[in-house]
């Protein structure tokens, strides 16, 4: 009789158990599956596509976010691109900002240089123009300070303003020039790209970070299209003068021929 008692406790401990996980498994189901999920952020950052599918199939928000930025910004700043285009297709909002920066799916994809997903936001209608509530740059000045040169072309394609400034009146042709970024430098040339345009901390142009940094090739295309040589920083410095200082005789070279064959 004991015996029986015993397995029939034993019995009704284990259903206990049983039950107690269906429980404790459906919490976690309705949790994966409210509206902002933060499990389809963490999918979505980590490329999981089939997470990410499942978990828009249970109700989660496309739109989901954590601590301020969506999921969609998170997989294109990874670049997982089907992730990104799963979820465009179900309604992900592509000119969310983050609630810190400002920021877009577009300008960290450009950022960190991630053409395909770019072309999808762009085709997505995402706002090329936009700027960060930081710096003030758009996707165009972040896609120019790290070279690439595609997303640079795909960006103006779609109407992003070439001469486009951030808060220190910087722009995507003197970032490009200044860090040495030949091919963008051009396709911002092409795109009619102002070659004058000072910044307002040094006063600089373009021609003279190209100048100071010994860019030589990217110094020849800025003179062919017409930039001043002999403007002055706000230390009264011309490009000239920045080179001679920091021993870029090359670049000397090529700007006292340019000044001889001006005074012609």
């Amino acid at each position: 009789m004991k015996t029986i008692k015993r397995r029939l406790m034993k019995a009704i401990i284990t259903l206990s158990a049983f039950a107690l996980f269906i429980i404790l498994l459906a919490l976690s189901f309705n949790a994966s599956a409210d509206s902002n999920s933060p499990y389809l952020v963490d999918a979505a950052a980590g490329g999981e596509y089939d997470k990410v599918t499942k978990l828009l199939k249970n109700g989660a928000s496309p739109n989901s976010e954590y601590q301020g930025t969506t999921a969609i910004m998170w997989a294109a700043q990874n670049g997982h691109s089907k992730v990104v285009e799963l979820l465009i297709k179900e309604g992900a909002d592509v000119n969310k900002r983050d609630s810190n920066y400002g920021m877009t799916a577009l300008m960290v994809s450009a950022a960190e240089g991630h053409t395909e997903v770019v072309r999808l936001l762009l085709d997505a209608k995402a706002d090329v123009n936009v700027k960060d509530n930081n710096l003030g740059a758009t996707a165009l000045l972040g896609a120019a300070e790290y070279g690439y040169a595609e997303i640079i072309k795909a960006l103006i394609a779609k109407g992003a303003d070439v001469n486009a400034r951030s808060k220190l009146n910087r722009t995507a042709l003197m970032v490009s020039a200044v860090n040495g970024h030949t091919s963008t430098v051009q396709a911002l040339l092409s795109a009619g790209a102002d070659v004058n345009v000072k910044d307002s901390k040094y006063g600089a142009t373009a021609l003279m970070g190209a100048a100071t940094n010994g860019h030589v090739d990217i110094l020849k295309a800025l003179i062919e299209k017409g930039a001043k040589l002999n403007e002055r920083n706000n230390n009264g410095m011309t490009a000239l003068e920045m080179a001679k200082t920091k021993g870029q005789t090359k670049v000397v070279q090529i700007l006292e021929k340019a000044l001889s064959q001006e005074r012609r």
